[in-house]
């Protein structure tokens, strides 16, 4: 399930941003 952890991080990091 690594691209679902990559598509979390991109998530995670866009509402940060």
């Amino acid at each position: 399930m690594w691209f679902y952890g990559m598509y979390c991080l991109r998530l995670m990091g866009s509402w940060i941003i």
